[in-house]
């Protein structure tokens, strides 16, 4: 469809001969939608009507003006008040209020929207319970800028109008346009909802909308967002060869996606990927807008201006809750809980800071260097870069990045954001597919539900056949989640326990399936002899450390010091090896099965590298077992716990002991119904009987033939204060040998020799 466009003109008429069908009275009928839409100027036109929104910028313009005529009584009053931005009802009569700055951050739409959610949650430092005392954080401290009379405290309120005010609004409208596209594609009905436009639904609106708050009018041009990126790109040598700062180049860029997304009637109906790619947009174009937010903190943090400092850590720091938990941690006691900057802090600061680019979604090459200062450019992450010192042969650092997926969704279930934790599932979010020209390239991201549903997974074999044949359904793990995203599972009424079911359910059924299904796809690919396969079983080896170790760890042996980081197996192992007293000996405590999995990695990786199949079908089931090391010891753990709780309770605990027990009861279940049935008693919830009714004992006591049977030792999975799992005389000799994949002769009642570790 081509846009048809009259002559010259802020305002241009946009007339789409839209051949779409309306329901009139029952009766399916063509028409033709004229829109009119506005020149924003820089090329940028919409196709819906935005003047009021982008002359809300006039009203920036005009306290500046105000504060430097001396008159910051008339700047505040404009920022509560307004001026220039009108508002109209649902029939196009004008409103008799103004938008206002404040009005921004003060009602409640913005409040509805996923960013502004999490930054909240971060300034309440992860407390569920405060966090809706930061929603008028915004409104707050431009309100206590004015109210500063030292100094600059006026000029600092305009400031962060923009920077907190307006930021976080536009950033809704970006979302607000994935929801509305969101409801067409689920058949919502528009008009009850009161949204505009049955043909397009109100996503291009929004999307319109935000190009406008971003970039306001020609005329009011020199502040803002559009303004800030500029300034900022120029203090960082960050600009394009045409002057204009690559951030803003970017965001117009994503702006013409998000147009061409919905450059045709229906296009967020059932059958299109247009949700999808909105998302994509969005979580985007927001890693841009946070690029000059992360520039001026660094630059104000250069100039010791405490104010500025204060305005830009409150806009960028909370956002780094759902990243690296030690790091955040760091930065918000630096930046955040105290009211004096400590400048003798600043290259540890600054390297805290740039640690969290990659997580944040953009790079060292977009924040650039400062060129007043002379600081540097930090240095992009090698594609070698170690994954708690493994070293990868082949660049997965993209796939390692799926467990911030993991975190951020648990965060968004928490939250109660339960439509952006469902997006984030299905389309992805961190972990970016690789394009070999990113300019010609399209984006995408792998998504968690996509490793939920891959028929890859058939290659772990027999694991994949067990978990299918117990739960019954080849995406079990899927439905389990969409249900639990949904409401429509026993946790729907209390949070905690939908967020640990939910996370526990992609940390060890979804990634664990996938990481067997790699491992068996390297081992294949040696087998085949053929040295076109050899890259990519090298890469899909790497890929196992990725997804095993994830993104949140440190490049050093053992992981992350801090347990509260990692979301992967990896910091599975390391948690529970405190509680069963399987830890290193070293300075550096971790797990014990974390320190053999490192050397076979390595060794798997040699093998590879030799051809030597034969050892490397052996390194390959060593980390099979050492693999269920953390699910057995979960279990155990959980049953502990879990028996001194009443059927009714709502503590997390019984819903992720119920998660570890469905991901090992396929193995019981093949080899021991008896055990099995022990296991689902006291592990699967009954609204009839109490939790672990038999006692923690008796699921020991019937795990532990299962768990000798597979090959696992005594010695990695420890003692659990509370139970008795292995008698000395219960582990079986070093020397013996094993592999996962004669469970299936196991199972027939044939017998195999077991490796131990």
């Amino acid at each position: 469809m081509v846009p048809l466009w009259n002559d010259g003109g802020r305002r241009r008429t946009l007339a789409f001969a839209a051949a779409a069908l309306l329901l009139v009275h029952g009766v399916e009928a063509q028409t033709t939608v004229t829109v009119v839409g506005t020149d924003l100027g820089l090329g940028v036109v919409t196709r819906t009507p935005v003047e009021a929104q982008a002359a809300l910028q006039l009203d920036l313009l005009q306290m500046e003006q105000a504060i430097a005529a001396g008159d910051s009584n008339k700047a505040s009053n404009l920022y509560q008040v307004g001026l220039n931005s009108l508002q109209y009802d649902k029939q196009g009569n004008e409103l008799p209020n103004k938008r206002s700055l404040s009005s921004l951050s003060t009602g409640a739409d913005v409040r509805k929207q996923v960013t502004f959610a999490v930054q909240s949650y971060g300034l309440a430092n992860g407390d569920l319970s405060t966090v809706s005392t930061h929603y008028l954080y915004a409104d707050q401290f431009v309100k206590s800028m004015f109210a500063d009379a030292q100094g600059d405290g006026a000029q600092v309120a305009v400031e962060a109008s923009t920077v907190l005010n307006l930021w976080m609004y536009t950033v809704a409208q970006l979302y607000k346009a994935v929801d509305d596209c969101a409801l067409v594609q689920a058949d919502a009905n528009l008009q009850k909802l009161g949204l505009e436009d049955g043909i397009f639904g109100s996503a291009p609106q929004a999307v319109d909308q935000a190009m406008a708050f971003y970039m306001g009018t020609p005329e009011s041009r020199k502040v803002g967002l559009y303004a800030l990126a500029q300034d900022a790109g120029k203090l960082f040598n960050t600009v394009e060869a045409n002057g204009e700062a690559t951030v803003n180049a970017r965001i117009r860029q994503l702006y013409e996606e998000a147009r061409e997304a919905m450059s045709f009637p229906n296009a967020c109906r059932t059958g299109t990927n247009t949700v999808e790619q909105l998302w994509g947009i969005a979580h985007r174009w927001v890693s841009q807008m946070q690029v000059p937010l992360m520039q001026r903190l660094i630059y104000n943090m250069v100039e010791q201006d405490t104010k500025r400092i204060r305005l830009y850590s409150t806009a960028i720091i909370p956002a780094t809750i759902v990243c690296r938990d030690s790091t955040h941690r760091r930065l918000r006691e630096h930046l955040l809980d105290k009211n004096s900057y400590d400048a003798n802090k600043f290259l540890a600061t600054l390297g805290d800071m740039q640690e969290l680019y990659d997580c944040l979604g953009f790079t060292c090459a977009d924040v650039g260097a400062l060129v007043s200062a002379q600081i540097p450019e930090c240095a992009g992450r090698p594609p070698n870069f170690p994954m708690a010192a493994y070293s990868p042969s082949t660049n997965v650092h993209q796939l390692s990045k799926i467990d911030l997926d993991v975190k951020q969704i648990k965060v968004l279930v928490e939250l109660e954001e339960y439509k952006p934790a469902k997006h984030l599932y299905q389309y992805g979010k961190n972990s970016e597919q690789f394009r070999a020209n990113p300019e010609t390239d399209a984006y995408g991201t792998l998504s968690l539900q996509s490793l939920a549903i891959t028929t890859d997974r058939e290659k772990a074999d027999p694991e994949y056949k067990l978990f299918v044949e117990y739960h019954n359904d080849p995406n079990y793990a899927d439905k389990w989640i969409l249900n639990s995203l949904d409401g429509k599972d026993k946790w729907k009424n209390n949070v905690e326990q939908r967020a640990a079911f939910i996370t526990t359910v992609l940390q060890h059924h979804v990634i664990y399936l996938y990481a067997l299904a790699e491992l068996a796809d390297t081992e294949a690919d040696c087998v085949a002899k053929d040295p076109t396969k050899n890259a990519g079983a090298v890469e899909s080896w790497d890929e196992v450390a990725a997804v095993l170790v994830g993104s949140l760890e440190t490049r050093f042996r053992g992981g992350s010091k801090d347990l509260r980081d990692g979301y992967g197996v990896w910091n599975l192992s390391n948690q529970l090896c405190f509680d069963y007293n399987v830890c290193t000996s070293n300075d550096n405590e971790y797990a014990l099965v974390n320190d053999k999995l490192l050397d076979l990695l390595y060794a798997g990786k040699g093998e590879l590298d030799a051809l030597d199949c034969t050892n490397l079908r052996r390194t390959v089931a060593q980390v099979e077992h050492l693999l269920l090391v953390p699910l057995i010891q979960s279990v155990l753990k959980y049953a502990v716990k879990n028996q001194n709780y009443e059927s009714n309770s709502e503590n997390r605990d019984l819903a992720i002991g119920k998660a570890f027990a469905l991901s090992l009861l396929p193995f019981l279940a093949a080899k021991n119904p008896d055990a099995t049935q022990t296991v689902e008693r006291n592990m699967i919830l009954s609204s009839t009987l109490q939790p672990v009714f038999d006692g923690s004992q008796a699921v020991a006591d019937a795990i532990l033939p299962v768990m000798l049977d597979l090959g696992v030792n005594c010695d990695l999975v420890g003692i659990q204060e509370g139970i008795q799992l292995c008698s000395p005389s219960a582990s079986f000799s070093s020397t013996s040998t094993f592999s996962l994949h004669v469970l299936s002769v196991l199972f027939m009642g044939g017998t195999a020799a077991v490796m131990m570790f």
